[in-house]
């Protein structure tokens, strides 16, 4: 038995394909632009689950570096790095002032997320649901 196609098509000025930080980048500043065409984001996976060409340029204090549960030299010198960047930046504009680290419903995803969250520096605390921002509110993330 075949089974039938069904397609839409969709006039856009302007497709964004993927859900990374580099594609959520993108349909942020045609936002924040005012483009004034139609654009649209599309992902096959949860926004955020991936990594833009393996998330190289991301500015973070080593927490990538720390998820095993202890801090490395690399995780060290990088601790110092989002002040830099903002130092050396300042007409830019910040979208967020704190970083979050989501874990999936699995056990190991837990336990590796913990682990990163102990090495943390400064204070890491758990946020209830129902102040998940609005991308992150789904049943995929924990």
């Amino acid at each position: 038995m075949s089974e039938e196609i069904q397609q839409k098509v969709v006039d856009l000025d302007v497709a964004v394909i993927g859900g990374g930080v580099a594609a959520l980048w993108t349909a942020n500043a045609l936002q924040d632009a005012g483009f004034g065409g139609r654009f649209a984001l599309f992902s096959n996976s949860p926004l955020g689950a991936g990594q833009s060409l393996a998330a190289q340029g991301v500015i973070h204090g080593g927490l990538k570096y720390a998820l095993g549960g202890k801090l490395n030299d690399a995780s060290e010198e990088l601790a110092a790095m989002p002040d830099r960047w903002a130092n050396d930046l300042p007409g830019v504009r910040v979208l967020s002032q704190c970083q979050y680290l989501w874990s999936l419903p699995s056990v190991l995803s837990k336990v590796v997320s913990f682990l990163g969250s102990k090495s943390v520096r400064g204070r890491a605390e758990k946020i209830a649901r129902e102040n998940f921002p609005v991308v992150f509110d789904s049943d995929g993330y924990g």
